[in-house]
């Protein structure tokens, strides 16, 4: 199966002391596969990436950008 979509997280600048929410895009491949007649295996990826931001204080200002991998492996029991 595939997954795309949408997310907005809130990130804490230190420097500044501030929160800032984040967009971003979301996308995923994932399988399920029948082991037996009562488990299933899965494997699910999923990418994030959110849009860039600009921090700054007194004295400088930086562009950060953000990006996410998550691996899941699963087992499930069908009763």
């Amino acid at each position: 199966y595939t997954r795309i979509g949408y997310i907005r997280s809130q990130f804490d600048d230190k420097a500044t002391n501030r929160n800032v929410n984040l967009n971003g895009l979301r996308l995923g491949l994932g399988a399920e596969v029948a082991l037996n007649s009562a488990l299933t295996g899965r494997l699910d990826w999923v990418y994030t990436d959110y849009q860039s931001s600009n921090f700054t204080d007194a004295n400088q200002t930086a562009t950060s950008s953000a990006s996410a991998n998550t691996v899941k492996i699963g087992l499930a029991y069908n009763f």
